[in-house]
This record gives C-alpha cells, structure tokens and sequence, in this order.
C-alpha cells in the first residue's frame, strides 16, 4: 500500500508522508505478517542513488524510503507538490513500539552509550518491551542466531549508513522482522549529542547545526548545494524525476 506514496525525487524514491502518516503506516506493518526496512532518505543519499549501487540497491528494496532531511522533503514538493516532513522514525518506532506492545530489539552505539540509552528508553516509554540489546560491534552471524530465537517484531540499528540498512535487509530476510535504521539516535537518546533547536528542525537547519557540532562533516555536507542546484534545475524544467 505504502507504495502508492512513492515519488522520484532525482530519480531516487522517496516516500510523502508527514509524522502521522508515518504512524499509520508503521501501525499496519505491525498488525501484518510482513518483513522489511526503512531507509532514512537525505541529500547524501539522494546525490549518491545513481553512481552508488550499493545505496541505490539498499533504497530500491527498501519497505519504507522515508524523508530524513529538508531536501527530500523540499523535493517532494516542488517537483510532485507533495507535502510531507522529515521523520524522526527512532522515536517514532520506539512509541508505536510500547503503544503496540510488541517485542523489539535494539542494535547499536558503544556498550555504555547503549546502556545510558535504553535507562532513557524504559524510562520515556515504559511500557516497552525491549527483548534484545547488543552494541554495534558484536559479530552479525551470532546476533542473526540469537534474533532468530527470539523473533521480535521490530529492531532498531543505529550503526550508521549503509551498515544499518544492510544489516536491516538481512534481518528482515533472515528473522523476518521489520528493521528501521536509527542512525546516531542512541547517542542522543544516551544524552551525548544534543539535538538542533526546535526552530532550526522546523526550518531545515539540522544540517547546520550538526556541521558546527562536528566540523568533520564538511566533505559530507558538500552535496547539499549539489543536490539542491539540482533540484532547482528539475523544477524549473519541468521534471518529475
């Protein structure tokens, strides 16, 4: 179902969803048998779909390519004028999560950050019922084993891009669980990164924020005026894809 929600944004899919769109959709993946994963869509990953077959082959089996950042959202509207906001699909997971009552495991994040994390977690949502917890360097063969004979629902990896969805893909293949990649989620969750102000979230600056808070991230933030020149060029010529 959730494919009718699908657009092209430079070619690389991408689903219009605002926040309670979003719950409804992952509500249904919950009630239904089925397996699968997120893909959390930004302008890395949108300037990287046509030359990076690994990502594109992550995106394009994904369950859920779903807007992470101001340049998918600002795509989807001005190339098919399709509403949608960026997601934040951790915390979101995690409250449908305790709200369903299914059993879900998280994945990422050194030891004591996973730890701090999930006090945050159990104490945010108590209801949860976190069946697994491992941090992002166990070996993925014995986690699969240990997965497989625990079948939850849901899991959460925060070991960043593309480690997370490759792991999700396999995951939801050998487990059959639904996976949502969660990024640096757990360190925020633990209290070591600080999340942007609310009035930079609510108008596309996160990318500048995180920029200030780890400047390494220059190279990688070089592809927003790319994409976004790109953008501009598709809506000015007419384009869809």
């Amino acid at each position: 179902m959730i494919d009718k929600y699908k657009y092209p944004v430079l070619d690389c899919p991408v689903v219009a969803v605002d926040e309670k769109a979003a719950k409804d959709h992952v509500r249904r993946l919950l009630e239904s048998a089925d397996s699968g994963y997120s893909v959390a869509i930004n302008a890395e990953k949108i300037h990287k779909y046509k030359s990076d077959a690994v990502i594109s082959g992550l995106i394009d089996g994904s369950t859920m390519p779903y807007p992470d950042g101001f340049v998918a959202v600002l795509g989807l509207k001005l190339l098919h004028g399709r509403a949608s906001s960026k997601i934040n699909m951790p915390v979101l997971v995690l409250e449908l999560a305790a709200e369903a009552g299914v059993p879900i495991g998280i994945i990422g994040s050194r030891p004591s950050t996973l730890q701090r994390a999930l006090k945050k977690i159990v104490m945010t949502f108590p209801a949860i019922d976190i069946v697994y917890a491992n941090d992002g360097y166990a070996d993925q063969d014995a986690m699969v084993r240990d997965l497989q004979s625990i079948s939850p629902r849901i899991v959460l990896i925060c070991m960043g891009t593309p480690l997370q969805e490759k792991f999700g893909s396999r995951l939801s293949q050998e487990v059959g669980c639904f996976a949502f990649g969660g990024g640096g989620a757990l360190d925020i969750l633990a209290g070591e990164v600080r999340r942007a102000p609310a009035f930079m979230q609510k108008y596309g600056l996160e990318w500048l924020w995180r920029l200030v808070l780890e400047p390494k991230r220059f190279r990688r933030q070089l592809v927003l005026p790319i994409v976004m020149t790109r953008l501009f060029v598709a809506y000015l010529c007419g384009k869809k894809n």
